[in-house]
């Protein structure tokens, strides 16, 4: 045993090496919510969970725990497009700009004039503690096969903070054209914009974020040797993410119920363990989540933030548009694929005290999402159907005999096609299912814990802390560090 554990540590950096996996332009972003750390969860909690002692046979733990991300550049790209840490907005009068910039300004209501830069640096903050409370069934029953195993549940309380820094810079325009936005963070927050608004300020919220209920068996838990099973049901509290703005605060794995199951493992190290013990700890945790509907914004097919360019109805009259975020914000079905939590390394017990270090593997299968009525269904659109919509042109057409509008299908976030010699409308092909789907994580950690423990009479007592840093491989999610505290007891 002991040769495997140290083979697969050594092997294990060459299986986790992985090249550059970044995606762009997504409208949703999700972070692993603090309270699924499995090091934190399980640290001294494995002493006394699987080897309760007293007459009642109960558990519990109390930890507050912190969390904060850490700046990455790849992390800036995830919102903008094209593989850029920033956007520059430039309008049609800025001849030089035309060709270069990655903005069209008249399509998000800044002046013809106008010249500025964009950047976005999500960060997010998280505090808040978790109850957990464990109960064998030995008291409760005398049924044989039941008396190896417990049941639990587990309830965290977090408050999430979300700012996404957006930053304007080098802007310029002579002001003197009516009807505009003044600077590039009052475009992005148009009155008359429902939805995808780019907030300029953070955003919270607080909220209890699910009821985790637990059956689980201890098969061992003797002399440090320790192997122990269960299956979870997650049942969501807090609700999914707000439609209105990007990158608001979302407490839990927005709103999906899982199920899941995990196994810890535990084995010793050295010959005599009576003083001083060394071991090698093994925990994996995988959760699967069932689909959920809400509002997510999209953007058209090879046309990144096109969400942001102006779109007409057909036989509207000349000059009457309507804010695409409004137009491609969308009741969709959000599949999750759930999540794998790995925690591995070593833990050392000098009498009643115990050091734990180890390396953490956090990952996340992403989302598929999906409309959940067609285009032309009244449920998208309260007239015949969202295919009644294209972006606006320049010019008008003729239509039924009246001058109406004109599209200009070929147009991009960055430049305004040519019109059509007759109305083009959004196809159900048209759709990029992806730009609203939350980007797989693939998240690694280390994490340092030391705890201390007590044994009394009538109940065995703990309590310890913990830090962790955490490196975000994929660009689809934030990298953070952390901190948690615990006691905890049976009795």
């Amino acid at each position: 045993m002991k040769k495997v554990a140290i083979c697969a540590l050594l092997l294990l950096p060459f299986f986790l090496h992985s090249s550059k996996q970044e995606i762009f332009g997504r409208s949703f972003m999700l972070v692993r919510p603090a309270s699924y750390n499995l090091a934190m969860d399980q640290q001294l909690w494995h002493n006394y969970v699987y080897a309760k002692e007293g007459p009642a046979y109960g558990g519990f733990q109390f930890i507050p725990f912190y969390q904060d991300s850490r700046k990455k550049s790849k992390s800036t790209r995830y919102f903008l497009f094209n593989g850029k840490n920033e956007l520059l907005i430039a309008g049609d009068a800025n001849t030089p700009d035309v060709l270069q910039r990655d903005i069209r300004a008249e399509w998000v209501g800044l002046p013809t004039d106008f010249r500025g830069k964009l950047s976005l640096n999500p960060a997010q903050k998280q505090i808040g503690f978790t109850i957990m409370y464990n109960q064998d069934l030995k008291p409760i029953t005398d049924m044989e096969f039941l008396q190896d195993w417990s049941i639990g549940i587990e309830v965290p309380i977090i408050g999430v903070e979300n700012d996404i820094n957006l930053q304007q810079y080098d802007m310029s325009s002579t002001g003197t054209e009516l009807n505009t936005q003044k600077d590039i963070s009052s475009a992005f927050n148009q009155a008359a914009w429902r939805y995808a608004k780019i907030p300029n300020k953070s955003q919270t919220l607080t909220r209890p974020e699910k009821v985790k209920i637990t059956v689980g068996r201890a098969m061992m838990s003797e002399d440090y040797f320790q192997l122990a099973s269960n299956f979870s049901l997650s049942i969501p509290i807090a609700s999914h993410q707000d439609p209105e703005f990007m990158f608001s605060p979302v407490v839990g794995l927005d709103h999906h119920l899982g199920w899941g199951g995990a196994v810890f493992i535990q084995t010793v190290l050295n010959r005599d363990a009576k003083d001083f013990a060394f071991t090698f700890f093994l925990n994996l945790e995988g959760t699967v989540f069932f689909r959920n509907s809400q509002y997510r914004t999209y953007d058209l097919k090879g046309k990144p933030w096109s969400r942001y360019m102006l779109f007409t109805r057909k036989d509207s009259a000349p000059g009457v548009v309507k804010p695409g975020v409004n137009i491609l914000t969308l009741d969709s079905t959000v599949r999750p694929y759930g999540f794998a939590d790995f925690s591995t390394g070593f833990r050392i017990y000098a009498k009643m005290f115990e050091i734990e270090f180890g390396y953490d593997l956090w990952g996340y299968g992403g989302e598929r999402v999906e409309l959940r009525e067609e285009l032309n269904s009244e449920f998208n659109f309260r007239c015949e159907g969202l295919n009644e919509f294209g972006i606006a042109g320049s010019g008008t057409i003729v239509s039924r005999g009246q001058p109406s509008q004109a599209t200009a299908s070929e147009s991009t976030i960055g430049e305004r096609a040519a019109d059509d010699s007759e109305f083009v409308g959004i196809t159900e092909n048209d759709i990029d299912l992806c730009s609203a789907a939350a980007g797989s994580i693939l998240n690694h950690k280390a994490h340092v814990a030391v705890g201390i423990e007590h044994i009394g009479d009538k109940m065995n007592a703990f309590g310890g802390a913990g830090v962790f840093a955490e490196y975000a491989q994929k660009n689809g999610t934030l990298a953070s560090w952390g901190v948690w505290f615990k006691i905890g007891g049976t009795f």
